[in-house]
C-alpha cells in the first residue's frame, strides 16, 4: 500500500488523466468533456462537407452538359471533374438521361475519383450508380433545387497521414477556393434543396495514422426527406472492435430553416462502449448552438480515444452523464455526474476549441474517491484482471501523445478518499497542462490526521519524460497507521518529514531506476508497543510477555531516517529509532534499477536482557523480500 501511495505522488499521469478524464470527460468527455461532442460531430460534418464537395460538383458539370448527347457526357465531366479537382475522375460506365426540361434525371455508371499518390486503394470515391436529378432552370438562378439524389454503393475511403498530407486536399480547389464557396454552404438558408436522399449498401473507411485510428463503417441506411426524419444507421469496425452507429434529425428542409433549431439523436458503440447524444442544433450546418444531454458508459475510458481523439486513461467500468451546450467554439458541460468504478465523480467543465489547441478549464469534485480506481492511471492494475508480475513499480509507458493532445486548468478535489490499509482523508490539487508540460501545484493530501503537501511536474515535451516531485510531510499521526490492530492504542504522536525526486523515464518504473534525490522522515516524542521495539531486535526473553497480551506502551525519544537517492539507488545516512527501552538502528539500500533492497535492523536494549541481540536482515525483490 505504502507503494501505491508513494506511486500516485511520483507519477503526476494519475493526475493529468483525471483531468482529462472529466473532459468527456477528457476524457462524454466522456461525455464528460465537450469536445466528445464536438470531436466526433465534427468527424461527421467533415465527412459530409468532402462527400458534398465531390456530388455536388457532380451536379454542376452534369447541369452544364445536359444538352449534350449522352455519349459526350463521359468526356466532359471526366474532362472537367479531373481538372477542377486535380485528380483523374471517370465515368466509366453508361451515362442515361431522363429526359425532363424541368427537372431532368442523371444517371452515371461507375463514377471513380482517383486517391491521392501513394495512397493503398487506387480511388478515393467510387460509386456503381449515381442518380441526380436536378431543377435546372432554379440552378440557373443560383439555387441548388435537387428533388432526388441517390447513391448505389458508394465506396468512400478517408485517410490522414501526417498533419499536412490528407487525401481529401484537393490543391486546385484549395488554391481557388470558388469551388468550396459555390457547394458548402455557410449558413441554413444556403444549405442545398433536397427533396429525397437514399444511399445504398454504403462504405465509409476513415484511418487516422496520427492517433492510430481505423474504421470502416457499412451504411445499412441513411435516407432522408423533405417532410421525414433523416435515418443513418451503420456497422463496421474500430480498432479492431465491433462499432454501430444509429442516428435520426430532422427532415432535409429543416436543415434550411435558419430559425428553427434543428433535432438531433445519435447513438454510437464500440465494443462495451455507448455514447448517447439527444438534443438540438440552433445552426446544424456549422455544427454550433449546441444544447444536448450526453451520457456515456463502458468499462475502459481509454477506447473514448478512438470515437473522439480525447485522450483519457485506463479505468474500470465507469458511466457519465452530462448537459453539453455551446457558443462561439465555447463548449460548457454542466450538471457532470457518474461513477469511475466505485468513485462518485461531478463537475463543472469548460472547453475552448477557438486557439490552434484545444483548452479545458474547470473543476472536478469526488464525493468518495476509491483509490483503486486510479489505479490504471499510473500503470497499476485496476478492477480488470491483469498477468502476475513480480515488479512491484509500473512500468506502463507515459502516453505522450494524449498528454500533448489538449491543454487543462483543472481543479480537483476529493471530499472523502477509500484506501484500505492507508489513512488518506481527502486530496485538494490544482492541475496545469500547456504544451505537454504538466504542473500539479499546490497538491495536498489529508493524510493520518495531517497533510502531505508540495508540487509534481511531469515535462512530457521531451522524448524521454523529466519527473520532479517536492512533497513535504507535516503532522502525520502515528495512531493511525496501526488503525483495527492491537497497537492502536499504544500508540501516539506525530511526525514528518520532505520527499524530493527527479528522474527521467517513460514509465514510473524507468523514472525511479534513473531517480535522484533525498527522502526523510523525523519525529519527537509519543509512544509505541513495547513489543514492536523488542521484536525490532528479537529479543525474545523481553518481547515474551508481550506477545502473552501483556504489552506496554514505550515513549519515543526521537526517530530519523534520512536517505539518499542516486541513479536509482537509495541508501540510508541515518537510520535511527530511539525510545526509553531501546535504540533500534538500520542500514538500508534499495536498488530501483532492479527492485531489490539489502537491509538490516539491529536492537540494542538499554536494559539487561538475558537473551542474545540477533540482527533483522531483509534482502531480496522489493514484492517479496526474504526475512
Amino acid at each position: 500500500m505504502r507503494n501505491q501511495l508513494a506511486a500516485a505522488m511520483i507519477f503526476p499521469q494519475s493526475a493529468i488523466s483525471y483531468a482529462l478524464l472529466m473532459q468527456l470527460k477528457p476524457q462524454a468527455r466522456d461525455n464528460l468533456r465537450r469536445r466528445l461532442y464536438k470531436n466526433m460531430m465534427f468527424r461527421t460534418h467533415r465527412f459530409l462537407k468532402i462527400t458534398g464537395i465531390v456530388l455536388l460538383l457532380l451536379v454542376l458539370f452534369v447541369a452544364a452538359a445536359i444538352f449534350l448527347l449522352p455519349g459526350q457526357m463521359h468526356h466532359i465531366v471526366s474532362d472537367k471533374g479531373s481538372t477542377a479537382l486535380g485528380r483523374k475522375f471517370s465515368v466509366d460506365g453508361p451515362v442515361h438521361i431522363d429526359w425532363n426540361w424541368s427537372a431532368p434525371t442523371i444517371e452515371l455508371n461507375q463514377v471513380k475519383l482517383a486517391n491521392m499518390e501513394g495512397a493503398p486503394e487506387p480511388d478515393m470515391l467510387s460509386i456503381d450508380q449515381l442518380k441526380i436529378q436536378v431543377r435546372i432552370w432554379k440552378l440557373l438562378e443560383g439555387q441548388m433545387n435537387i428533388p432526388n439524389i441517390t447513391l448505389v454503393n458508394p465506396v468512400i475511403v478517408l485517410e490522414k497521414f501526417d498533419a499536412d498530407t490528407k487525401n481529401w486536399n484537393f490543391p486546385t480547389v484549395s488554391s481557388a477556393r470558388s469551388a468550396t464557396h459555390t457547394v458548402v454552404p455557410t449558413k441554413s438558408s444556403n444549405f442545398p434543396i433536397i427533396g429525397k436522399l437514399d444511399v445504398q449498401n454504403g462504405t465509409l473507411t476513415y484511418r487516422d495514422k496520427t492517433v492510430g485510428l481505423d474504421t470502416t463503417l457499412q451504411l445499412t441506411e441513411a435516407t432522408g426527406s423533405s417532410q421525414d426524419e433523416f435515418h443513418l444507421n451503420g456497422n463496421g469496425t474500430l480498432h479492431g472492435q465491433t462499432f454501430s452507429v444509429d442516428a435520426s434529425g430532422g427532415s432535409l428542409e429543416m436543415l434550411r430553416a435558419s430559425k428553427e433549431d434543428y433535432p438531433l439523436s445519435v447513438d454510437i458503440k464500440m465494443g462495451k462502449t455507448e455514447i448517447k447524444v439527444d438534443g438540438k442544433f440552433h445552426d446544424i450546418v456549422n455544427m454550433a448552438g449546441v444544447d444536448t444531454t450526453v451520457a456515456v458508459h463502458g468499462d475502459n475510458l481509454a477506447d473514448i480515444f478512438y470515437i473522439t481523439g480525447i485522450p483519457l486513461p485506463p479505468s474500470p467500468v465507469y458511466s457519465f452523464s452530462a448537459h453539453l451546450q455551446e457558443a462561439n467554439d465555447l463548449w460548457h458541460l454542466t450538471d457532470l455526474k457518474g461513477k469511475l468504478g466505485e468513485s462518485d465523480i461531478e463537475g463543472d467543465i469548460t472547453y475552448d476549441t477557438s486557439p490552434d489547441r484545444s483548452y479545458m478549464k474547470g473543476t472536478i469534485n469526488a464525493t468518495l474517491l476509491r483509490m483503486v480506481d486510479l489505479g490504471g492511471f499510473i500503470g497499476a492494475k485496476t478492477d480488470k484482471p491483469a498477468a502476475p508480475s513480480d515488479k512491484l513499480l509500473p512500468d506502463v509507458p507515459i502516453d505522450l501523445t494524449r498528454l500533448r493532445a489538449s491543454d487543462a486548468d483543472v481543479d480537483f478535489r476529493a471530499t472523502r478518499i477509500n484506501q484500505p490499509g492507508w489513512p488518506i482523508d481527502n486530496m485538494d490539487t490544482h492541475i496545469h497542462l500547456k504544451d505537454g508540460l504538466l504542473h500539479i501545484d499546490p497538491l495536498t493530501f489529508g493524510v493520518a490526521g495531517g497533510k502531505i503537501s508540495g508540487s509534481l511536474t511531469l515535462d512530457g515535451q521531451k522524448d524521454v519524460p523529466l519527473v520532479e516531485a517536492d512533497l513535504l510531510l507535516e503532522g502525520l499521526t502515528l495512531k493511525r497507521f496501526f488503525e483495527h490492530t492491537s497497537f492502536e492504542s499504544l500508540s501516539s504522536g506525530h511526525f514528518g518529514g520532505r520527499f524530493q525526486i527527479a528522474g527521467h523515464g517513460k514509465s514510473l518504473a524507468d523514472v525511479m531506476a534513473d531517480a535522484d534525490g533525498r527522502v526523510g522522515v523525523v519525529m519527537s516524542g509519543g509512544t509505541i508497543s513495547k513489543l514492536i521495539v523488542d521484536a525490532a531486535g528479537l529479543d525474545i526473553a523481553r518481547a515474551a510477555p508481550e506477545f502473552l497480551d501483556q504489552d506496554q506502551k514505550t515513549e519515543i525519544r526521537c526517530a530519523i531516517m534520512d536517505f539518499k537517492v542516486q541513479k536509482g539507488i537509495l541508501n540510508s545516512d541515518t537510520f535511527t529509532f530511539d525510545t526509553t527501552a531501546s535504540r533500534i538502528d538500520g542500514d538500508m539500500k534499495i536498488n530501483f534499477k532492479d527492485e531489490t533492497i539489502d537491509g538490516e535492523i539491529e536492537g540494542h536494549p538499554k536494559a539487561i536482557t538475558i537473551s542474545g541481540q540477533i540482527p533483522i536482515t531483509i534482502s531480496g525483490p522489493l514484492r517479496s523480500p526474504s526475512i
